[in-house]
């Protein structure tokens, strides 16, 4: 019922999806109450349970998180023309650093840089002090911030993925912030963050484009600070 309840929800926004412009890998991250986080990654294609393994102890060999209830899911074979994608899955403790700070982008950045194309989705349960990074742009990566209240999505293009290290400007002081939210047009609300846990879970567990696409695209309409 979930998963029909996820390809209802896309179809508004289908016919106006252009598939060039849908990211390449979708990173989920939901910051839990107990202080366990649940991150979901997504790869808009096929690729080897090896290959996710790999990215996944890159991912973890930088960061030092401490990942349990690993899963990964990845195509046994080829099923017709539905869309192929592997999903990979793992709790760590304090991903998002609670009670404020700076989110981890970076690391999934340089852990996907193959990777054209990247969002990466962070999911606030709790009052955070948020820190940055801020949208940032250079001659290899442009990434831009999209907040609202409890969503903080994060567009990455790579250009050229020969760095190996990776600075970040933080967010700006309060009152600037507040004074660009001000005079920023309004914005589309975004999806409510019931939702997004459900999603995150069913696209944690590879059912398919409908979640993938919907998360992607529907959780983009919250601010976009100017830089």
């Amino acid at each position: 019922m979930a998963v029909v309840l996820a390809g209802c929800l896309w179809v508004p926004a289908a016919a106006s999806a252009a598939p060039a412009a849908e990211p390449e890998l979708l990173v989920l991250v939901s910051a839990g109450s107990n202080g366990i986080d649940h991150v979901a990654i997504t790869y808009w294609g096929a690729v080897s349970e090896r290959t996710a393994r790999d990215h996944l102890r890159a991912l973890l060999k930088s960061t030092g998180w401490e990942a349990e209830a690993v899963v990964v899911d990845a195509p046994k074979k080829a099923s017709g023309k539905q869309q192929q994608m592997t999903s990979v899955s793992f709790n760590a403790p304090a991903i998002v650093p609670y009670p404020g700070g700076i989110l981890p982008v970076v690391p999934f950045i340089l852990a996907y840089k193959e990777y054209a194309s990247l969002v990466v989705l962070f999911q606030i349960q709790r009052p955070f002090g948020f820190g940055g990074p801020a949208s940032y742009q250079d001659g290899q990566v442009a990434l831009t911030l999209q907040q609202s209240p409890n969503l903080y999505r994060y567009d990455v293009r790579i250009t050229d993925g020969s760095f190996t290290t990776l600075t970040l400007p933080s967010a700006p002081a309060a009152a600037e912030t507040t004074s660009q939210q001000e005079t920023a047009p309004p914005a589309r609300k975004s999806p409510p963050i019931y939702l997004v846990l459900a999603l995150i879970v069913l696209a944690s567990v590879g059912v398919g484009a409908a979640v993938y696409l919907y998360l992607a695209s529907h959780t983009s309409g919250a601010s976009r600070p100017r830089g």
